[in-house]
C-alpha cells in the first residue's frame, strides 16, 4: 500500500492480515502539513502517516518519500 496515510485502524488491522506491506511517506507530513492543514484541518492532519500504529500490528513497513524535501540537493543531470 503505498503513503497508507490515511487508513484507519480498521484498514490497518485489515491490510496486516492479509500481508500487505506498506510505505509510509513521512516528508510528505514533514514538508506539507502547514498546506495539508489548511485543506484538512488540523484533527484529520494529526491522524496521518501513523506509523507507530502500523509497526505496533506488525506491518511490513517501509518509507521514503517522492516528495523533495527542502534540504535536498538537485540532480546534477537535470536539475530536478
Amino acid at each position: 500500500m503505498e503513503h497508507g496515510g490515511l487508513a484507519g485502524p480498521e484498514q490497518r488491522a485489515r491490510a496486516v492480515a492479509l500481508g500487505i506491506p506498506v510505505t509510509i511517506q513521512q516528508p510528505l507530513l514533514h514538508d506539507t502539513a502547514e498546506v495539508e492543514e489548511g485543506f484538512w484541518g488540523p484533527e484529520r492532519v494529526a491522524r496521518l502517516l501513523p506509523a507507530c500504529g502500523w509497526v505496533d500490528l506488525g506491518a511490513q513497513v517501509s518509507a521514503g518519500s517522492d516528495l523533495r524535501s527542502a534540504g535536498s540537493a538537485r540532480c546534477a543531470r537535470c536539475g530536478a
